[in-house]
């Protein structure tokens, strides 16, 4: 769903909050300002995926925000990191983040 505002934060407005956005969708949505996500009021907020140890999610884009923090959207289901590479972090965005194993261990 697309959505609008005249000033800020088309699709989000943050006004003194604390948010955690996991597998946030966000498309086509318009503002002056912040077309995605806009922040304010010494918001504070991280996005993620769901993804465990071990996976990752191929997101596929940016929100337009306000500010300069990068939140991935479009990220789609988590997958298994290939055969042979293994991955520590919770909440992975790119395959990248799957590294090979060391010598004497496997996946």
């Amino acid at each position: 769903t697309s959505c609008s505002a005249t000033n800020r934060g088309g699709g989000m407005y943050l006004y003194s909050s604390t948010a955690t956005l996991i597998d946030l969708s966000a498309q086509d949505n318009q503002a002056d300002d912040g077309p995605d996500i806009y922040s304010t009021g010494n918001s504070y907020y991280s996005c993620a995926t769901s993804c465990t140890p071990g996976q990752y999610s191929n997101c596929r884009g940016l929100a337009l925000t306000n500010d300069a923090y990068e939140c991935y959207v479009s990220c789609g289901g988590c997958r298994d990191c290939p055969a042979g590479s293994s991955n520590n972090e919770v909440g992975s965005t790119t395959n990248s983040s799957c590294q090979a194993c060391p010598a004497g261990y496997v996946s």
